[in-house]
């Protein structure tokens, strides 16, 4: 029993001794969340959450400003309603005179170089002057000024020579049918003739009529003497004397009416005769603006071989390095004639994904694969019309160029057929916390 309560009392003795441990940790604790509680706090821990707050409001404010755009990306190729003219050489040879340099302007029908052949180029072309000088007078119907624009004989002028030759023969022929010419001498004679001729036909008319009033006159007077020989006053010798008279002045206008009609005819053939060489001359200037229209045709077959000549008003562009004596071949873009009024426009295929997105007036920025857009910049441009019917690879848009082929670097590219580009369609500009936003949303949606 002693033993029983000693383990009590020990038991107890135990109980006591943890509670007051128990005691002793909590005035332990107690004493270092006093000793915590009454130490000043450091400056990053008193100020640091309000530069949180701080932080965290500018970073909204910055996220509320900043707009990114949504962007579809797609090919686009460039072309344009009046493109740029190329210039071709039509014969194989050597580039033997440039006459105008890159960017320079042209006119339509300004040289712009030489390529090798056997004529003369200035020489040819002072023959085409006079060829266009000589058309320009008859078109004014001043033949006599044609001819004479072909003053001085041209010797070297290759495989035209020929043709040259016989033409200026021809020339000398023609100025015959021209005034002072022979024949046109000889149509002035024969109008003449004409006029004589008419002139004589008014004298016997006046003629007939004198006979004609002399006749009735005969004629009145032989009827008085037939009454007076009925009445036996005159003899029958006097008689058959008036009576014969009177025959005679009867066949003076039988005779007249001859020398009318024979006078009609000579006329008649007069008028044949003029309108026979009328035509003569006639069919001879045909004859001369056919024969220099022939010359002309062989000239400008030449020029189109020899002479590379501008098609229209517009700036030159050479197609790669052109230098003289450089050899060339038929058939060889030489140069491009780019004209003044060239309207530029992006065909694009946008594609099917996002197509919903994409409207008219949008903005699309154009980044052309033969101009590094690091270094030329980019080409702005505006949807302005997109097809109702889809292709193949999506549906076609037109986008017109804002500035033309000038970029956002102020740089001017040179336009080349089939250029292609990549097109950036800005659909939308969003604000930057507006996508954190819908991304958030995106990704509660999913959980």
């Amino acid at each position: 029993m002693e033993n029983n309560q000693s383990n009590s009392f020990q038991n107890n003795g135990n109980k006591i001794e943890a509670y007051n441990n128990k005691l002793w940790a909590i005035e332990e604790n107690n004493s270092l969340i006093d000793e915590i509680i009454s130490e000043k706090p450091s400056f990053l821990v008193r100020w640091g959450t309000l530069l949180f707050l701080f932080i965290l409001i500018i970073f909204f404010i910055i996220c509320w400003f900043i707009k990114y755009p949504d962007i579809i990306t797609t090919s686009a190729k460039l072309t344009s309603i009046n493109t740029p003219k190329p210039i071709v050489s039509v014969s194989n040879g050597k580039l033997i005179k440039l006459l105008k340099k890159e960017g320079d302007y042209f006119k339509q029908g300004d040289m712009i170089a030489y390529i090798e052949a056997i004529g003369n180029h200035e020489e040819v072309l002072y023959v085409k002057k006079q060829i266009d000088n000589a058309l320009s007078a008859i078109s004014s119907n001043q033949f006599t000024k044609a001819v004479q624009s072909f003053k001085n004989n041209i010797e070297n002028l290759g495989e035209l020579q020929s043709s040259y030759q016989n033409f200026m023969q021809a020339n000398l022929s023609f100025k015959a049918y021209l005034p002072n010419g022979f024949y046109t001498k000889k149509y002035e004679m024969l109008e003449k003739d004409l006029i004589n001729i008419k002139r004589l036909h008014n004298i016997l008319l006046d003629q007939k009529k004198l006979m004609e009033q002399d006749l009735q006159l005969s004629e009145k007077t032989f009827h008085a003497n037939e009454s007076l020989k009925k009445e036996k006053v005159i003899s029958d010798f006097d008689y058959r004397t008036e009576a014969s008279k009177l025959i005679n002045k009867q066949l003076t206008i039988p005779q007249i009416s001859a020398a009318i009609v024979s006078n009609e005819s000579l006329k008649i053939d007069k008028q044949k005769e003029l309108a026979e060489l009328s035509n003569t001359i006639q069919q001879q200037k045909i004859l001369y603006l056919q024969t220099l229209n022939t010359l002309k045709s062989q000239v400008d077959d030449w020029i189109k071989k020899y002479i590379l000549v501008a098609s229209e008003n517009g700036i030159l562009s050479f197609a790669s390095l052109t230098e003289e004596n450089q050899q060339i071949q038929a058939g060889q873009v030489i140069c491009y004639i780019n004209p003044n009024n060239s309207k530029y426009y992006v065909i694009i295929n946008v594609p099917q994904t996002n197509f919903g997105k994409v409207k008219t007036r949008q903005k699309v920025l154009l980044k052309l694969n033969a101009y590094p857009y690091q270094e030329f910049g980019y080409i702005e441009g505006r949807i302005s019309f997109i097809s109702a019917i889809p292709t193949d690879s999506g549906y076609m848009a037109k986008v017109n160029l804002v500035n033309g082929l000038k970029t956002n670097f102020n740089k001017a590219l040179q336009y080349r057929e089939g250029l292609t580009a990549q097109a950036s369609i800005i659909t939308a500009e969003k604000r930057l916390l507006q996508r954190f936003y819908e991304n958030f949303l995106k990704i509660i949606n999913r959980n």
